[in-house]
């Protein structure tokens, strides 16, 4: 079934490009300038609803938080999806291991013992600062 097939083919584009940018604005590499951005923006007090930058660069923000939003749950929960999280993690140390390179510690499953550490450096760099955010808006 295509719920697209019934849009103008303007419409069609601009959806297919919004669901391209959400896609990639998960990626946390974009984190990082979208948050400058969008803190110069909010620094200067001229963030604009109607602006469609200033939109998209808070909307990428919010894939973000969706993205961190376990860090938001309660215990029992976010001890789950932390397990698997970290499987992930491993997985990708594991593949920078393979490709000859060292993985920095969060994706480092020989350096379990820095998991804590890690973890609270996680929240208090990203997943705090990413989740507040909203709020100067």
């Amino acid at each position: 079934m295509n719920i697209l097939k019934n849009m103008s083919s303007e419409d069609y584009k601009t959806v297919l490009a919004n669901i391209k940018h959400y896609i990639l604005a998960t990626d946390m590499a974009k984190y990082f300038a979208n948050k400058k951005k969008l803190d110069t923006i909010a620094s200067n007090g001229v963030f604009d609803w109607c602006n469609p930058d200033h939109k998209l660069l808070l909307s990428s923000l919010a894939m973000n938080g969706a993205d961190l939003n376990s860090t938001a749950l309660p215990w029992a929960e976010t001890r789950v999806k932390t397990k698997e999280l970290f499987e992930e993690f491993y997985a990708m140390g594991d593949s920078e291991r393979q490709a000859g390179r060292e993985p920095i510690a969060l994706m480092d499953r020989l350096k379990i013992d820095e998991q804590p550490r890690t973890q609270v450096e996680f929240l208090d760099n990203i997943s705090i600062p990413c989740l507040k955010l909203p709020g100067h808006y």
